[in-house]
C-alpha cells in the first residue's frame, strides 16, 4: 500500500472494488475469487467488450485499431460503474491491463472505487502469458513489449488505493488481507 495514501483509505468495505494492472497479473482470477468470498456481483471488462463486439479482443484490434479500441473500453468502464452505483450494487470489476490509462477513466474509479493493483514481476508475467498470441498489445517481442507498457503504465497504476504482489502472494492470502483491512 502507497504510505502517503495510507491516511487517506476508509477501512469501511467499500461497495465497488476494482482490480488494475498489466495483462497476467491475476485481475479475472482474483476478481471472482474476492467476489465470491465477499457476495458481490463480479464484471470482467473485457468479457464485457468482447460480449458487446461479438468478437475477441485480438480481432477488435485487428479491425478497429487500439484508438477505437480504448474509447469503447472507457465508455463501457465508465457505464459500468455507472449502472453499479445507481443500482447500489456491491460488486467487484476487473479491467484490462490498459483500462487505467484513461485520465477520466482512473478519476472515475478513484473516486467511485477502491482501487487495488496486482503487480507481478516481468518474468512471471512471461511465463503466464507463454507465447501471447492472444495479446494484441505484445506482438513481436513480447519481452521488450511488455517491459515498455509496464513502465508507462507503472507511473498510474501507482495512484491505487492499494497495491499486491501476486507472485509472492496467493489469492487465498490477498483475499485475507482484504478482509483484514476492511474488518469484514
Amino acid at each position: 500500500m502507497n504510505n502517503s495514501k495510507k491516511s487517506q483509505i476508509n477501512s469501511i468495505k467499500p461497495t465497488i472494488i476494482s482490480f488494475i494492472g498489466m495483462m497476467g497479473s491475476g485481475k479475472t482470477k482474483m476478481g471472482k475469487s474476492l467476489s465470491k468470498y465477499i457476495n458481490y456481483n463480479f464484471y470482467d471488462i473485457d468479457e464485457i467488450i468482447e460480449q458487446k463486439f461479438k468478437m475477441t479482443i485480438t480481432k477488435i484490434f485487428q479491425k478497429f485499431g487500439e484508438k477505437v479500441f480504448r474509447e469503447k473500453e472507457r465508455i463501457i468502464i465508465k457505464n459500468k460503474i455507472q449502472n453499479i452505483v445507481l443500482n447500489d450494487e456491491c460488486a467487484v470489476v476487473s479491467l484490462g491491463g490498459g483500462g487505467f490509462e484513461h485520465y477520466d477513466t482512473r478519476k472515475l474509479l478513484l473516486k467511485k472505487t477502491f482501487v487495488i493493483w496486482l503487480d507481478c514481476p516481468i518474468d512471471i508475467l512471461l511465463n503466464r502469458l507463454g507465447d501471447a498470441k492472444t495479446r494484441p498489445m505484445l506482438q513481436g517481442n513480447i519481452t521488450h513489449n511488455l517491459n515498455d507498457l509496464l513502465k508507462k503504465r507503472k507511473k498510474n497504476y501507482n495512484e491505487a488505493h492499494m497495491k499486491f504482489d501476486t507472485s509472492t502472494n496467493s489469492s487465498k492470502q490477498i483475499i485475507m488481507k482484504i478482509k483484514e483491512h476492511f474488518n469484514v
